[in-house]
């Protein structure tokens, strides 16, 4: 019985990592043209479902699980945004900011562009920022991580090249970059995707097989 145990703990400790903190997002500005890319890795099949527009909101395309959480969206102004989970670390409200239910949903709901996103973000708390970032873009091909650095508050990382990649490190944190983004970058300089058809190349080069997790869907936004 003992023996059992141990060797299930073993298993927790060794499979859980990939359940929890897999995930590859990443934004494509070429010619004019912008796309957002994102492979969602975890244990169970993803769902899709859309929130139609009314008054003062907009509407957009969802994808998620079965607890209608969106994970990533697009909304009808062509902005995106998908989450990477992080390790936790210690997040504490500004008392002077209000703190909505779920900031980026608001965001997707209210906001047109990144710049705007961002300004949601200095106005007003996010809890999701204490386990998670958040890459966001938008049809003119402006795009940013959102991250909260322990020592530093929030962190905003501008896209300054053609492409802006993000996983589960905290982008700004260290100079730790894990295999899945080292790998879409070498694709991505070596390939030059230009279309779906290239841009789904470089998803199934970072595509997840168990036992731990997979992929339960991947997803490319023409974000025009």
């Amino acid at each position: 019985m003992r023996y059992s145990f141990l060797r299930l703990l073993i298993f927790i400790v060794l499979v859980q990592p990939s359940i929890t903190s897999a995930c590859t997002i990443f934004v494509v500005r070429h010619d004019g043209k912008i796309f957002f890319c994102n492979n969602e890795d975890f244990v169970k099949p993803g769902c899709v479902w859309f929130t139609p527009a009314k008054s003062g909101k907009y509407g957009r395309v969802n994808f998620g699980f079965d607890d209608n959480f969106a994970q990533g969206s697009m909304n009808e102004q062509g902005l995106a945004f998908d989450a990477a989970a992080v390790q936790k670390v210690p997040w504490i409200p500004d008392p002077k900011r209000e703190t909505p239910r779920n900031l980026i949903e608001k965001i997707m709901d209210e906001c047109g562009t990144v710049q705007e996103a961002i300004g949601y973000f200095e106005k007003y708390n996010c809890r999701h920022l204490a386990d998670g970032q958040f890459l966001f873009a938008d049809a003119e091909g402006d795009a940013a991580v959102v991250s909260w650095l322990p020592e530093q508050g929030l962190s905003i990382a501008r896209i300054k090249s053609d492409h802006l990649v993000v996983t589960n490190t905290r982008q700004e944190a260290s100079g730790y970059r894990c295999q899945r983004f080292v790998r879409v970058e070498q694709v991505l300089n070596q390939s030059d995707p230009r279309d779906v058809n290239g841009l789904t190349k470089v998803l199934d080069a970072v595509h997840q097989h168990g036992p731990g997790g997979f992929t339960s869907y991947s997803n490319v936004f023409d974000l025009k």
